[in-house]
């Protein structure tokens, strides 16, 4: 099970922490952990600098066994304040270990995880809806790669899911290469 935990400017420790760790799983990974370390470092900074400004806002995933991140989620909140504002997910960044680029053949063990943490990202930011932000009316999540997009599509075409998502009054359909859960 995951927990999802917003980022705060007071996180910087728990920001330095994260970094560290990430930095020391790409290390591992030969010169694709080279790249993946340059990135993490960016998103990091990034993540710092941004998340004192209003309309973004990240959160942390980490499994609740584990205050260690396996994932940071940066949303944007759009038209705040406005009727028919809305949330965008506009990227996951997963820990190092967990990136598809650094194995030639994916240790299902990985898959399975990355999967799990893609569905928790998903999910949680589908319940900002009905938590932190009420009075939004929908989430677009965006698809930046083609897993994601794969991903969206084998959502939607779950039966079970429309009906669940019925329950908590949503609806999702797919835009482009966004995932769009709204409440109806």
């Amino acid at each position: 099970m995951y927990k999802l935990k917003k980022i705060e400017s007071s996180d910087d420790k728990y920001l330095e922490e994260t970094l560290t760790e990430w930095q020391s799983q790409a290390d591992k990974l030969g010169d694709i952990g080279i790249l993946l370390s340059t990135d993490i470092s960016r998103i990091f900074r990034e993540v710092k600098h941004k998340v004192a400004q209003k309309p973004f806002h990240a959160y942390f995933l980490h499994e609740e066994s584990n205050k260690q991140a396996c994932a940071i989620l940066e949303i944007i909140h759009a038209k705040p304040g406005f009727n028919g504002s809305w949330l965008k997910l506009l990227d996951i960044t997963v820990e190092p270990s967990l990136n598809l680029d650094s194995y030639s053949d994916i240790p299902q063990s990985q898959y399975k995880k990355l999967s799990s943490v893609f569905g928790y990202s998903i999910s949680s930011s589908i319940n900002l809806l009905s938590n932190d932000f009420k009075e939004v009316g929908k989430i677009k999540i965006y698809g930046r790669t083609s897993f994601m997009d794969a991903l969206f599509s084998l959502i939607l075409s779950q039966n079970e899911l429309d009906e669940t998502l019925k329950k908590f009054g949503l609806s999702a359909k797919k835009e482009g290469r966004w995932l769009v859960v709204e409440k109806i």
